[in-house]
């Protein structure tokens, strides 16, 4: 690369870079977390719900979930402890395997070594991989003939755009999609620059390790769509085919191998998860209602269409602006986000014909696939019924991905024609104007749309349904119409000046495009950011498990939740026991023995089938019998089918306001003394005195062993961990999560297939100049000004 071209690369990132940073900057420096905190401190300690926003019950998971989990990966790793398990929920439930804790990550592993405090951590994380993608992008584009300046416009628009700030407070799946442009960018470098595969490999080990393996699948059913064009390609070029299949053999089996030891474990564990079954009619509609419907398209151009959630509600009500959910449960702004702005709209317009190369279609098809599955078509029939799994992911709405990914990079292409000279004869001089009043009348057409929609029914009872779609729409015309003048007055402005822009000279209409695509996004009022209150009551004693109420009036809802102790999984926070937890897995004999608690009834509220808590309904014998010594409600006084406590065990009342702890004095259950000396996300450290069987009340899974005194033990219990012990001494329980391969093994065979292909000699330099020379310059726009009369 010459030093011009490096300058040139070096600019781009650092302008991605920046653009990145916009939806974060107010998180950042604050100092605030990514997250709604503000109606989860809510929830806590008794508090009412004031309703001053909209509940979302999607976005409370990066609080609830990856908070908790990201907390303990980070502490973990700075004490070099592999975090396998959880202790602190459910009775115990593995870490790695849920997945998308991702603690083998390697970003995860250096944010715990630096001990970067968690919140921070995670919004520098979202930053990071918002450019990575932007990057990803960037380079993507201009490797299939975008100019070097359309290239870096595309990934900054990228970089913000709507479906990747928005799915940022649930960073397991920007973690993942972050690495799927440059999968594609890897294959590219194999098979049309007969370079090795260093980076794919590495791509493929990041996205899945990454955490969200739903997303990870779309991106490698991407490549694998983008590497069938290639292929296509090569053999119409007459390319010996052997030594880019050998480098992206060796390249995908590497990053597979290296991820395994992660994602091997969370495929074992799901064998055993509470959502495995078998597909079925039902399942299967129930899967695709959860898709994006045709009217949810009003947000194509102008995200807040539909109402924004952030938006402070004047008359308090529980809805607030965001209506969707109204029309469809659980309609939620990340999962509907099939967004591409007025920008990238006239990008894609402005493609023209001799642009579609064998590369480019193989992006528009990732891109149409992407549509075809986030709308629900029979395309999804495929997958739930032929891959394994695929029948207990989320909703298919989420393919959005490769929609947003690939009209981005075809923008590129787009913006490239803008930059180059326009012709201006008699018969073609009204020819610009055409993708640019398209994008207009767009811009506005859909907002008009959305106002139409006021009649739609609803699922619930709602009166001021019309009034909350008109407003919606209302409050977002002004962008529409900014937004579409300043794409006319751009186009107006190229028309009179026909000549190829370079340089400096062409970031004035993509300055131009940016700001309008910025105005349409609003970008800085995506996020939700805050802290955590500390808990508002008297402090729970760590060494103790703990059980704390769900309060049933209201249940927890879409649109409101329920007064809570405290919340799932924040207990986790204050490294505080609790009996309830929320999972991504869960396995199913925790989930039978939270029914048994609840008295028979289901632990999991209606909406959410991977939350386990306690309902009034307890059964305190079977609460006793799980190792739970403090049962906290938020009534004053706790009474089961109208009568008190039984006495069955010493109890005490003490008064909170509001709150009351029901005391239950237990001793360590198996032996009159037994104590915990230490506990970590790996193993813990049990002493002893006396004879008989001792019982460490951590769930027994596959993948637990222990030791007496230093010598194997065999582990008998069913539910809980249980080992025979004699007179005195330490019993040592460790964790290993489980694998379909030998973990080692794996990442060894990955290690060294990487290390294969990275010194693998690819194509000798003169046929990878000889490609590039046949194969670019038919991509590659004219940089030159050229005659007003010549075909554009």
């Amino acid at each position: 690369m010459s030093e011009k071209k490096k300058l040139r690369f070096e600019i781009g990132l650092l302008l991605i870079l920046v653009s990145s940073l916009l939806p974060f900057a107010g998180a950042l420096f604050a100092g605030d977390g990514l997250g709604p905190f503000s109606y989860i401190n809510e929830m806590m300690a008794g508090q009412s719900f004031t309703h001053d926003h909209n509940y979302d019950i999607l976005q409370a998971d990066g609080v609830l979930q990856f908070y908790p989990w990201r907390d303990l990966v980070f502490e973990s790793w700075s004490r070099y402890t592999l975090p396998a398990w959880n202790p602190y929920q459910l009775g115990g439930t593995p870490l790695l395997a849920n997945s998308q804790s991702a603690p083998l990550y390697p970003l995860h592993i250096l944010m715990g070594v630096l001990l970067v405090p968690t919140l921070t951590a995670m919004v520098i994380l979202a930053w990071f991989h918002c450019f990575v993608f932007g990057a990803g992008i960037f380079r993507l584009s201009e490797r299939l003939g975008a100019r070097k300046e359309a290239a870096i416009f595309a990934g900054m628009l990228a970089s913000i755009t709507p479906f990747f700030v928005m799915w940022s407070v649930l960073p397991s799946v920007i973690t993942t999609c972050a690495w799927i442009p440059w999968v594609l960018v890897g294959l590219h470098r194999c098979w049309r620059e007969g370079k090795n595969g260093l980076v794919l490999g590495a791509s493929v080990a990041m996205m899945m390790l990454g955490g969200h393996l739903q997303f990870a699948f779309y991106g490698i059913f991407a490549a694998l769509i983008f590497g069938v064009t290639l292929l296509i390609g090569s053999v119409r070029e007459k390319e010996w085919l052997g030594k880019p299949l050998i480098h992206t053999g060796l390249a995908v089996l590497a990053g597979v191998m290296i991820a395994m030891p992660q994602v091997g474990a969370t495929l074992a564990f799901s064998k055993y998860s509470h959502r495995q079954g078998s597909a079925t009619a039902e399942g299967y509609q129930a899967y695709v209602a959860g898709a994006i419907k045709p009217w949810e398209l009003v947000s194509f151009v102008i995200p807040y269409t539909v109402g924004n959630p952030l938006t402070k509600d004047q008359e308090a009500t529980a809805e607030k602006g965001y209506w969707p959910m109204l029309v469809k449960p659980g309609g939620n702004r990340a999962e509907s986000a099939l967004i591409w702005g007025p920008a990238v709209l006239l990008g894609v317009a402005l493609l023209r014909r001799k642009s579609w190369t064998t590369e480019t279609i193989g992006i528009g098809a990732v891109g149409l696939l992407g549509l075809l599955l986030a709308m629900g078509t029979p395309v999804n029939a495929l997958f739930y019924y032929g891959v394994p799994g695929f029948a207990a992911t989320g909703s298919p709405g989420r393919a959005a991905v490769l929609f947003v990914l690939a009209g981005c990079v075809l923008a590129s292409l787009g913006f490239s024609r803008l930059l180059d000279a326009i012709e201006v004869n008699e018969k073609a001089k009204y020819k610009p104007w055409i993708p640019g009043a398209i994008t207009a009348l767009v811009c506005l057409v859909t907002v008009s749309w959305a106002a139409s929609l006021s009649g739609m029914g609803t699922w619930l009872e709602y009166p001021n349904f019309a009034v909350l779609v008109r407003s919606a729409a209302q409050q977002v015309m002004p962008m529409a119409l900014i937004s579409a003048v300043m794409i006319l007055g751009m186009m107006a402005w190229r028309i009179k000046n026909p000549q190829a822009l370079d340089g400096s000279k062409a970031w004035g209409p993509l300055i131009g495009l940016g700001l309008a695509q910025m105005i349409a996004f609003n970008v800085f009022s995506y996020l939700p950011h805050g802290k955590l209150e500390k808990i508002d009551l008297a402090e729970p004693n760590p060494d103790e498990r703990h059980a704390f109420e769900m309060h049933e009036k209201p249940v927890w809802n879409f649109f409101r939740p329920p007064l809570r102790v405290i919340p799932p999984n924040i207990a986790t926070l204050y490294r505080i026991n609790d009996i309830s937890g929320y999972d991504s897995l869960i396995h199913r004999d925790t989930v039978a023995m939270m029914k048994e608690i609840n008295g028979g009834e289901d632990p999991a509220p209606p909406i959410n089938g991977n939350m386990m808590l306690v309902r009034p309904s307890v059964d305190l014998k079977k609460l006793g019998a799980a190792g739970v010594e403090s049962y906290w409600s938020v009534s004053e006084y706790y009474y089961v089918n109208g009568l008190p406590v039984p006495g069955e065990f010493s109890s005490k009342w003490q008064d909170h306001d509001p709150m009351a702890e029901l005391r239950l004095t237990q001793e360590f259950r198996g032996l009159p003394q037994a104590k915990v000396e230490s506990q970590d996300l790996r193993t813990a450290r049990v002493s002893y005195s006396g004879d008989g069987t001792l019982t460490f009340r951590n769930r027994n899974m596959a993948g637990w062993s222990a030791t007496v005194n230093g010598k194997p033990a065999a582990i008998k219990g069913e539910r809980w961990l249980e080992v025979g012990v004699e007179g005195e001494g330490e019993v040592v329980f460790t964790y290993t999560p489980p694998n379909v391969l030998n973990p080692w093994l794996a990442f060894g065979i990955g290690l060294a297939s990487l290390l294969t292909t990275s010194v693998f000699v690819g194509r000798t330099r003169a046929e990878s100049t000889d490609h590039e020379k046949t194969s670019y310059n038919k991509l590659e726009p004219t940089h030159e000004p050229s005659n007003p009369g010549t075909d554009s």
